[in-house]
């Protein structure tokens, strides 16, 4: 007998309804990046696994979902690569409190590869009815915590970076209406996407912030507020209004 689950795609996530709960999987590559001969941008191998991890967590792990399973697909071979970005992965699943959690996956042992690559994909599960995801009206607000880096700005700067606290104060904050890790596409991209998402425009304030730059591996975090309510935490940036 087969189950008919119906699935959706929510950001860059995909959400599976079944029964009472929902599915929720997500997932992030990385290519060049790495300590390998042909990588173009050098850093240690794993700090590759920690910041591809962060993203597919991030996602995950914003829409109030609770991450049962990761699994690392590594398109190169165990020793060296592989085993120092699974130490990378598990060191930002205890960053985020989630040091038992099961991994899986697998790498390239056939063929010898001169260029790191890997994607890593989180699977999380959410009770019915509790997905951090609700419309947003006109007059919410739309705040930044973190700052959008990426490539060197990352590793100079991770102070700089929204952490998991942030996450969680935004996901149980009951007058946040969405929480969104911005990437490669940059503030503005998921401000107006979340805006014709609901047939609404986003105003920009004049925050000072370069809303276009890729944020990276989820360097900052947009939440969605009520209007008029103001976050005690996690210190903000406001970032404009949805009319």
């Amino acid at each position: 007998m087969t189950a008919n689950y119906p699935v959706r795609r929510h950001r860059d996530a995909t959400i599976i309804d079944a029964g009472e709960i929902h599915i929720i999987v997500a997932g992030d590559s990385c290519g060049g990046i790495g300590n390998k001969e042909a990588d173009a941008f050098r850093v240690p191998t794993s700090t590759v696994g920690s910041y591809n991890a962060r993203v597919a967590l991030m996602e995950v792990l914003s829409l109030g979902a609770q991450v049962v399973s990761v699994f690392d697909m590594v398109c190169n071979e165990m020793n060296p690569t592989a085993s120092e970005i699974l130490a990378g992965i598990r060191t930002e699943l205890e960053k985020a409190g989630l040091a038992d959690i099961v991994i899986n996956g697998s790498t390239e042992e056939n063929f010898i590869t001169k260029m790191t690559a890997v994607g890593v994909t989180v699977i999380g599960v959410a009770e019915k009815g509790k997905l951090k995801s609700a419309p947003i009206r006109p007059h919410d607000r739309g705040i930044l915590i973190g700052r959008p880096l990426c490539g060197g700005g990352v590793i100079a700067h991770p102070e700089l970076l929204a952490d998991y606290q942030d996450l969680k104060d935004l996901v149980s904050d009951p007058h946040i209406r969405e929480v969104v890790p911005v990437g490669s596409k940059g503030i503005l991209y998921e401000a107006e996407f979340l805006a014709q998402g609901n047939a609404l425009h986003f105003e920009p304030e004049n925050c000072g912030i370069d809303l276009l730059t890729s944020a990276g591996p989820a360097s900052c975090i947009i939440a969605v507020t009520e209007d008029r309510h103001i976050p005690e935490n996690p210190p903000h940036i406001l970032l404009g209004e949805f009319l």
